[in-house]
Formats: structure tokens, sequence, C-alpha cells
């Protein structure tokens, strides 16, 4: 069965297969030797790479890993979104552009399948998480435009606010 979470994963981990030395995985949200193999290399790649990484990329590898080095799969499901917003969190500030846009979504029937979408990047906040990882999250899913306008709306608006406390203030 096909998991969303996994397919956002699969596009994350794509950010890392020119640097990592793997093929591109196909997005399409199913566990199976080539996407554990991929998760394993890029966590071993960042390990060995990141300089500031290197203990949590390790410990993850040996979280999911088996002693030979073989990929639990198991392991990896029962942490996909974490996994996830770690190599994302990575990814970005290493400033590794996004290899796909291409993401999967439930159809309307109940096929239990998964279709293309336009946005990888379409990300939910975990559940309990707080107003600010919210926001961060829809912010980064702005396109570039969006998020200027954004700052200088916001600017503007400081400005206007100030203005009208420091005239308020002269009363």
């Amino acid at each position: 069965m096909a998991s969303e979470n996994l397919a956002k994963l699969q596009a994350t981990v794509n950010r890392f297969a020119s640097k990592a030395d793997f093929s591109q995985l196909t997005i399409d949200g199913g566990m199976g030797p080539k996407t554990a193999n991929a998760i394993i290399t890029t966590l071993a790649w960042v390990a060995a790479n990141i300089q500031a990484e290197t203990d949590t990329a390790g410990a993850l590898v040996v979280k999911l890993a088996a002693g030979d080095g073989t990929p639990d799969q198991t392991a990896i499901m029962q942490n996909v979104v974490g996994i996830n917003t770690y190599l994302w969190g990575v990814a970005d500030v290493n400033q590794l552009a996004p290899a796909a846009t291409v993401a999967l979504t439930k159809p309307s029937g109940n096929t239990g399948t998964f279709t293309p979408d336009k946005s990888a990047f379409s990300v939910k906040p975990p559940p309990g998480a707080g107003f600010a990882a919210s926001a961060q999250l829809w912010f980064r899913q702005l396109p570039t435009w969006g998020q200027v306008a954004l700052g200088v709306g916001g600017g503007l608006g400081f400005l206007f606010a100030a203005t009208r406390i420091k005239k308020g203030a002269k009363r």
C-alpha cells in the first residue's frame, strides 16, 4: 500500500541523489529495497559529509539499519515523518534544490493508489505542532515571489503601525 508520507520522503531523498551517488527514486509511496537503500545511503552521506550532522545522521543509520547494514524497512516506516523532516531541513540548510516536483495524492475513488500532483512539498505539520512550526511550513511552500510579497507587505504593515503608534503617543 502506498504511503503519502513515504512519497514525501522519497522526494526529499531525491534532493541528495547526485551528492550521495544513487539514482533518483520513483516517487510512488511504496517501500522497497531501492527506497530503503537510498534512505540509508542518504543518511550515511550526510553523516560523512556534513560535519554539523555527523552525530545525528550517524545515529539514524545505526537505528534504521541492521548490524550488517541492511536497511530495516519496518523501522524506516515507523519513523518516516521524522526522517523526512530531518532530511528536508538538512537539504534546505545546504541549499539542495528539489529534484522532483511530482507528489502523490489520493484519487477521488477508493482504489488505494496515488496519482501525481503538482507539488511534492505540500507538507502538513505534525500533530501538536505549534503555530510557529505551522507558519514556517506554510511560508516554505510559497513561491519565491509570494515570499517576497509577504515580506514587503509585512514590512509596510509594520511601518504603518509604528507610525500610528508614534502619532498616538504625541497626543
